[in-house]
């Protein structure tokens, strides 16, 4: 009965949202940078909040970027693009992590199995199971069509042909499990 209800709920309530986040106001950016002297990361590697305008200032240079509506990678390559035109870094190397509004960590659930990028997915609220699924690169050659949707230690299976059971909705913390693919399938 609870999958039932769970399935009517996911049914009624999917939206569709996107799992590759882009930077936005309010954002807390964690910026480090390698490739350069030890003693003049500490200049660089910070927390960095994106205000209002949506901008932040880059250390250095004091140079001020508008990264709304950029990816991290887009910004990595960005600041880097930055330190080299100042000629203060020869090949900095910038890794960009985006936390959620004001500094809460993006929330994941867990993909596994027969996916083609195994691992943490970024969750996003409204997200599907078939939305999980395809943030985890889809289904592999050997993916079933069955999914295990483990849940506060509880395990369901799926069919993911299943319009109803693509429609779920996934949480942070879930596990999805994609089986390997049968026999006869």
């Amino acid at each position: 009965m609870k999958v039932l209800i769970m399935l009517y709920l996911g049914v009624c309530c999917v939206l569709g949202q996107n799992v590759h986040d882009k930077i936005a106001k309010g954002n807390v950016l964690i910026i480090s940078i390698k490739g350069v002297p030890t003693t003049e990361q500490a200049q660089v590697n910070g927390n960095y909040h994106v205000g209002a305008t949506g901008s932040i200032k880059i250390p250095l240079t004091g140079t001020i970027i508008k990264v709304q509506g950029l990816t991290n990678d887009q910004l990595e390559r960005k600041i880097e693009q930055i330190y080299k035109s100042n000629k203060i870094y020869q090949e900095p190397v910038i890794e960009v992590i985006v936390k959620g509004v004001d500094g809460v960590a993006k929330q994941t659930l867990s993909i596994g199995g027969h996916v083609h990028r195994a691992g943490p997915v970024a969750w996003e609220q409204g997200m599907t199971l078939i939305q999980a699924i395809q943030a985890a690169g889809d289904r592999n050659a050997f993916g079933s069509k069955y999914v295990y949707l483990t849940r506060n230690g509880k395990r369901h299976k799926f069919n993911i042909n299943l319009p109803a059971h693509q429609g779920l909705l996934v949480y942070p913390k879930d596990t999805v499990t994609v089986k390997q693919r049968g026999a006869f399938e």
